[in-house]
This record gives structure tokens, C-alpha cells and sequence, in this order.
């Protein structure tokens, strides 16, 4: 009994909602974050969206079952490895996938439940023709990040500043184009790959080069969004917090490029200590500048 329910967590891979936190920095930048109201609403829009990416999760493991067996890393998932049935899969994702939708009806409000709803089939179409296109793949990828970030400017009454929308969008290419080049080097000298046609056409050059210029685009937008922050008290302050986003974003690209992480970005961010402590150090900085 204890081992299905371990199997189950571990084919929604709850790790992975952390991703789901992009949902407060429209929250954060807004003053909100001690708005008890606006909080409440964002933990429930957080929990509705995980489990929506938990089924997304499963739909996508159910299409790629055949590759991930051939796979050295995935073939240990629950669903390449057996133990748990495609059936079981399906019918997880269907339960997770009302759930979630019962949740952003019947808690939230019509916005967050549309963007749920965009969501899920943006990945449906991922999962079945999207990841086999080139560039596309990975700009579907960091469209789910802007998602999440539309889902935190619905609670509140602020529109989030198009620099800080964009910044995100290219954050999202970057870390993903690191995920795909730590992918390419496996399909490329071990899978023969029959559904991921995108990461054949992929090389740890060519994406070492469009890191290049994300990165540059990344600290350059964030720069341009601290200098027009909306409040000019607390502007002054902002800026000051640029390069603790331009060692993260250097340390991550070092990391990719040098070192060849990059294929499990969560675990990255645990596992690396400079990468985890520009996180917090940049969160408690922006902390204090807002609220204190």
C-alpha cells in the first residue's frame, strides 16, 4: 500500500511545483505578499495549477513511455519502469486534471481557471506534436512559465510591468535551452531517438550560443524593470539588487556550459550552493526593500 502511494507522488513529481512560484512574483513586485486575502488566493491558484502540472506531467510520461525506457535517467520513471500502468496513469491525470479545475471554479476566479484550462492544452499539443519541433519546444516550455506568471497578476490589482513578463519569458528559454543541452549530449551519443526529432536538431554549440545571448537579455530587461519600478521611494533601492540576478543567472550559464548540469533544473537549484543562495539573498533583499 505505502509503495503505491509512494509511486503515485513520484509520478506527479512534487518537486517540481516549486516551478509554480513564479505565480508570486507578480504578487511580490506588487506590495501584496502580506495582503492575507491576495495570499490565501495565491496558495489555492498554487495548488490548483500543481496538480493541473502533475497531470500534464503524467500525459506527457504516458507519450513518452517507449523513449524514456531507452532512456539512462527516465527509465527509473513509475511509468517507463512498470509499476505503474498506463491505465493508472491516465486516470490519475483525468482525476488531478478535475480537481484542479474544481478548485480555480469554485475558490478563484474565471481568469485563473481559463488560464488553467490554456495551459493543459498547450501541453496536450506539447506532449503530442510540439516537442518534435525545433525552438518551438522549448518557447512552449517558457510560455507555461508566463502562464504561471498570469495566474499571480489575476489576484492583483496591479498590471505587472511588461519588463518583468519578458524577463521571465527569456529566463524560462534559458533554463530550458540548459535542460535540452544537457538532453541533447544523452539522445547524441546514447538513445536512439524515435519521437524526439527536436533534440537531434539541437548541438551543445548552437545552444551555448543562444544561452549567450539570454543571458545578456535576462540581466538587461531586469535592469531596465528596476530602473522603472512604480514606486520611485523604493525605486532608488531596486537596482541595487542587479547583480545578485547577474552572478545567478553567470553561475547557472557556468554550470550548463562547463560543468554539463542543467538537465534537472529543480534539482540544480538544491544541489548547487551558489545558484541556491542568489535565490534567497536576492528574495530576502527584495524583502526588505518592499516591505521594510
Amino acid at each position: 500500500m505505502l509503495q503505491n502511494i509512494k509511486t503515485y507522488l513520484v509520478s506527479f513529481r512534487l518537486y517540481q511545483w516549486i516551478k509554480n512560484c513564479f505565480i508570486f512574483i507578480p504578487i511580490i513586485f506588487s506590495n501584496s505578499l502580506f495582503t492575507s486575502h491576495i495570499i490565501i488566493n495565491a496558495i489555492i491558484a498554487f495548488l490548483s495549477f500543481s496538480l493541473a502540472a502533475s497531470a500534464v506531467y503524467l500525459f506527457n510520461d504516458v507519450m513518452d513511455i517507449e523513449y524514456d525506457k531507452k532512456h539512462p535517467l527516465k527509465n527509473n520513471r513509475p511509468i517507463a519502469s512498470g509499476k505503474m500502468k498506463v491505465k493508472e496513469a491516465i486516470i490519475s491525470a483525468v482525476i488531478l486534471l478535475i480537481v484542479s479545475l474544481m478548485i480555480s471554479i469554485i475558490k478563484l476566479n474565471q481568469e485563473i481557471t481559463l488560464i488553467i484550462i490554456i495551459y493543459i492544452a498547450i501541453n496536450i499539443l506539447y506532449s503530442t506534436i510540439l516537442k518534435n519541433i525545433p525552438i518551438i519546444d522549448v518557447f512552449t516550455v517558457a510560455l507555461g512559465f508566463m502562464l504561471r506568471m498570469f495566474v499571480g497578476a489575476t489576484l492583483t490589482v496591479e498590471e505587472p510591468s511588461y519588463w518583468i513578463i519578458l524577463m521571465t519569458f527569456f529566463l524560462a528559454l534559458f533554463i530550458s535551452f540548459g535542460k535540452q543541452r544537457a538532453e541533447s549530449i544523452i539522445i547524441n551519443s546514447q538513445i536512439d531517438p524515435t519521437k524526439q526529432i527536436a533534440l537531434k536538431s539541437y548541438t551543445p554549440n548552437l545552444i551555448d550560443q543562444i544561452n549567450a545571448s539570454l543571458v545578456s537579455i535576462i540581466i538587461l530587461y531586469y535592469t531596465f524593470y528596476t530602473f522603472n519600478y512604480t514606486d520611485e521611494r523604493l525605486g532608488i533601492f531596486i537596482p541595487y539588487t542587479v547583480p545578485i540576478v547577474t552572478y545567478g543567472c553567470l553561475r547557472y550559464l557556468y554550470l550548463i556550459q562547463i560543468k554539463n548540469y542543467g538537465g534537472n533544473p529543480v534539482k540544480l537549484l538544491f544541489k548547487d550552493l551558489g545558484i541556491l543562495l542568489s535565490v534567497i539573498i536576492w528574495f530576502v533583499v527584495i524583502i526588505i526593500i518592499l516591505y521594510y
